[in-house]
């Protein structure tokens, strides 16, 4: 775990260290768990791989090359097969 600051307006710390007392919790506890459910709200959705149409086009030796292929795949869904240059 690693220590930060932040800024936040007088009223809503005040606000912060009385749920805290009423839940019998350190702010800081109730801080962390609030960032984590706001970040598991707004993080991307991950496409699911669609294997409809494998093979579909041409390829034919999908079951030897399966591991190659969904690699391939993961690389283009994700973006990472992006040049930076």
């Amino acid at each position: 775990m690693k220590r930060t600051t932040i800024f936040a307006e007088e009223d809503v710390l005040l606000e912060l260290k009385h749920l805290a007392k009423a839940q019998n919790r350190t702010a800081a506890e109730v801080v962390r768990d609030a960032l984590q459910a706001y970040i598991h709200a707004h993080r991307p959705k991950r496409k699911r791989l669609s294997f409809y149409a494998m093979g579909a086009f041409g390829e034919t030796d999908v079951a030897e090359r399966a591991e190659e292929i969904l690699a391939r795949e993961i690389k283009r869904e994700s973006g990472w097969d992006v040049d930076p240059r």
